[in-house]
């Protein structure tokens, strides 16, 4: 592992301080190496300003604390092709709960690694607008790729039925 990531050091105030605390001192009891992030300024900041002003991500930063930590230490566009790199292990034939078990599990890691670099200043609009469609395309695909295109609905299946897409057959 390379040197850790430089943090911002413009983080968001936490709007409920009694919050921010709150996930900080949860935060650092889940084992050493979250008590020394814990006790970094920047990294402080950035739990704070989670922390308080967003109960979703101080749930996320909890359970998914090992993606936070490689976050701060490798930066996020590794964890994101990390949590990626894994959903592509899954094979298409597993069983159903698995595949969904996956989906969920990259689900969380990516929106804390994405909220942590937009709210950071990481990432610029086209980069999170470019993993949204990546996402998506994972989910309906169940491949991670960098482009596909998605049927909305079986209306919009039918209605396209004669183009070249519907020849190419619809990702399901």
């Amino acid at each position: 592992m390379g040197p850790p990531l430089a943090l911002p050091d413009h983080w968001p105030r936490p709007a409920d301080e009694a919050a921010a605390e709150r996930l900080i001192e949860r935060f650092a009891a889940l084992g050493a190496a979250e008590a020394r992030l814990a006790g970094q300024g920047r990294a402080r900041a950035m739990l704070a300003a989670i922390g308080g002003n967003s109960p979703y991500l101080a749930d996320l930063a909890l359970r998914e604390a090992a993606t936070l930590r490689a976050v701060v230490q490798r930066g996020p566009d590794p964890v994101v092709a990390a949590a990626l790199a894994e959903l592509g292990r899954i094979s298409p034939a597993a069983p159903g709960p698995r595949i969904a078990a996956a989906l969920r599990r990259a689900k969380r890691q990516i929106a804390l690694t994405a909220a942590l670099a937009d709210i950071g200043g990481l990432w610029s609009p086209t980069r999170r607008s470019g993993l949204a469609s990546r996402i998506c395309c994972a989910r309906h695909t169940r491949r991670p790729t960098s482009g596909c295109r998605i049927p909305h609905s079986r209306r919009w299946r039918a209605a396209s039925s004669s183009s070249a897409w519907a020849s190419s057959g619809p990702a399901s």
